[in-house]
């Protein structure tokens, strides 16, 4: 978690956000905002993983801590969304935008879960939407095309005996996504 950080950091605010499709100052306060947003996700994702390869159930506490941070940051944050839903959208557009992608993603993700490892939650929906939410639904549409590309071959090399948690994969794709964000849209684009 530690190097994660450091590694959002380093892409983030510390560089003015050269890991993002959009330039910050080091003193805007929307780069640390961002920033703070990108940290709660990751540990929140990481953590949902962590407990569901523990065969836990995730409680929902662990997803506040997030929606705080999102309630606080998309009034402040003027630019909160690096890439926003389409050309001048404004924030609260990009958050539904987001949400609807995130929802339906986690959906495709938890359905291809049930088939592959014979079980799934809605913690896996509930996750994918938070992502939505924080990331807008361009990151949630490369997310779900990263996570079924990873996980296919993962879950088939294990096999049903020990599941591997999708959320795993789920929290260990969202941090190359957040820190070479401005690369993959280059790419895509």
């Amino acid at each position: 978690m530690a190097s994660s950080f450091v590694l959002l950091g380093m892409t983030e605010p510390i560089t003015g956000g050269s890991g993002l499709p959009l330039r910050y100052s080091v003193q805007e306060l929307d780069i640390w905002m961002v920033f703070v947003a990108h940290l709660v996700l990751t540990s929140t994702l990481l953590g949902a993983g962590l407990i569901c390869w523990d065969c836990g159930r995730v409680p929902a506490r662990l997803f506040a801590v997030m929606l705080a941070v999102l309630l606080v940051a998309l009034p402040v944050a003027a630019d909160f969304y690096p890439l926003p839903a389409w050309e001048d959208s404004s924030r609260w557009i990009s958050l539904l935008a987001g949400l609807t992608a995130g929802c339906l993603a986690g959906t495709i993700l938890a359905a291809s879960e049930k088939v592959l490892a014979g079980k799934s939650s809605r913690t896996v929906v509930v996750s994918l939407a938070i992502v939505g939410m924080t990331l807008g639904w361009q990151l949630a549409a490369a997310l779900l095309v990263l996570v079924i590309g990873t996980y296919l071959p993962l879950q088939l090399a294990v096999g049903r005996t020990r599941p591997l948690p999708i959320l795993l994969v789920v929290a260990a794709a969202t941090m190359p996504l957040i820190a070479h964000w401005g690369w993959w849209w280059k790419f895509i684009s």
